[in-house]
């Protein structure tokens, strides 16, 4: 029997979850998917929004807010339906992935050195945020907040997909320890280019190796509920909005949607709150938001996010 015949005798579960284990970049290249390396990932010449990540053998596409795993990837480009995908996959010779263990390198806030005076991040949020004086200096005096010039990769129009660097002014939101110690930073441009970045019209961009998890946050009180926002200005604004009425709460921001967040605070909240020491190991942290559900912990009041 050979090896396609024995493929196809598999259950469906079978058939599904060995085509989800192929090898996403190998998948891409039978589907003719030029790819541009950035980094640990690649994007895709055609349309440089879609990423695909190889370490995680995922894809996302975010200018349409779509991604996922080999199968759907095959759905997308080929414009076929989901079985017909798994067919595709299963009757092709590809590759199966292997996870390679990356040790995460720390983070180096390298900017410190080329912070300049809050005015035009200053002026960005106020007149093209609407946020108030009084909300801008309150991040300010949080620390989770600073300007800075830094240099910005971006692909160039007729580059040849190569990324291109520059230097711009950015509004920096940084991710803080509890010791107080930088651990991450996402940049927000406020020069508005739509050539250089055609999704937003300004820079946007997480620093190299920032924490996943910690997120840009701010304590109001003895915090003992969270909110949380997708983005640092989404934070700003919630608390301009409701600052009169904020007390004793934690505000987060994700950077995107991101559960592993919610559970690191879920959990250092918690442990604040019991008064005892939180010594979970980072893959624990953000696995917090589901054992919270599985132990029922939401049901009862306990806790309001």
């Amino acid at each position: 029997m050979t090896e396609q015949e024995s493929r196809r005798g598999k259950t469906r579960r079978e058939r599904v979850e060995f085509a989800r284990s192929r090898d996403i970049l190998d998948v891409a290249n039978e589907l003719q998917m030029e790819l541009v390396r950035s980094g640990r990932d690649y994007r895709w010449k055609e349309h440089d929004s879609l990423v695909i990540s190889p370490d995680k053998n995922l894809w996302k596409w975010f200018s349409r807010n779509t991604g996922g795993d080999a199968i759907s990837l095959v759905e997308t480009i080929k414009e076929v339906s989901f079985n017909q995908s798994v067919d595709f996959l299963n009757d092709g010779n590809f590759k199966e992935f292997q996870m390679v263990e990356r040790p995460q390198e720390d983070f180096k806030y390298y900017l410190e050195k080329y912070e300049q005076p809050f005015s035009a991040g200053r002026d960005y949020l106020r007149n093209q945020r609407g946020l108030s004086d009084e909300t801008i200096d309150y991040f300010l005096e949080q620390g989770v907040l600073a300007q800075a010039n830094a240099k910005l990769d971006y692909f160039a129009e007729g580059n040849d997909g190569v990324t291109t660097n520059a230097i711009e002014p950015v509004i920096v939101f940084k991710s803080l320890s509890s010791s107080g110690e930088v651990v991450g930073a996402s940049l927000q441009g406020i020069q508005e280019n739509w050539e250089k970045w055609p999704k937003h019209g300004y820079a946007k961009v997480i620093m190299k190796n920032s924490d996943p998890m910690t997120g840009i946050h701010v304590d109001i009180g003895s915090p003992k509920r969270l909110i949380f926002t997708e983005s640092p200005i989404d934070l700003m604004s919630y608390y301009e909005l409701h600052k009169d009425s904020l007390q004793d709460v934690r505000l987060v921001s994700m950077d995107g949607l991101k559960e592993s967040t919610i559970g690191r605070h879920l959990s250092q909240i918690q442990a604040e709150i019991s008064g005892k020491p939180l010594r979970w190991t980072p893959e624990q942290l953000a696995d917090g938001l589901q054992v919270a559900i599985d132990h029922h912990f939401f049901e009862d009041g306990k806790m309001r996010i």
